[in-house]
């Protein structure tokens, strides 16, 4: 038994739909939550709720720029040594 793309597709639609307007309701609450706690805190009252903060971008490691300083110097070496070489052998 085979079902058609069409409806394959139109179920897969469907989905995503549902999935957009779930999200659209999450938005509008935290939006409406976040108006109210302007209007609580220009009361001078507690805010209801913390919204969520974004994340944090990461931190920088020591090992990482390490790592890149390694690289650096590796490929730096590569190029000078290539580079020597290669005047070494045209000037001979």
């Amino acid at each position: 038994m085979s079902i058609d793309p069409e409806i394959l597709l139109g179920l897969q639609n469907s989905r995503q739909n549902q999935s957009s307007l779930e999200l659209q309701r999450e938005i509008l609450a935290m939006q409406k939550l976040q108006v109210l706690n302007q209007v609580r805190i220009s009361q001078g009252l507690p805010p209801l709720a913390e919204l969520p903060q974004p994340p944090r971008p990461p931190e920088d490691h020591i090992i990482d720029k390490i790592g890149l300083w390694l690289c650096v110097l590796i490929i730096g070496g590569i190029v000078f040594g290539a580079l020597f070489l290669g005047f070494k052998y045209l000037s001979h």
